[in-house]
């Protein structure tokens, strides 16, 4: 196998993988998940609940 055999094969499995990851992230069963993770920074209760464990953590005292 000859190394422009090789590099063609290698570019064509890049696109073929990269055409899968388009295809999973446009489809609708994962629209819920990334409509919800994207809205959750605007979520104040998620807010509260990672700012008292970082304060937690860094020992900080309110």
């Amino acid at each position: 196998m000859s190394f422009a055999t090789f590099s063609g094969l290698y570019t064509l499995f890049l696109l073929c993988v990269f055409i899968a990851l388009i295809v999973w992230v446009y489809s609708k069963r994962q629209k819920n998940k990334f409509e919800n993770t994207g809205k959750s920074i605007f979520n104040e209760s998620e807010l509260k609940k990672i700012n008292e464990n970082d304060t937690e953590k860094s020992g900080v005292k309110k």
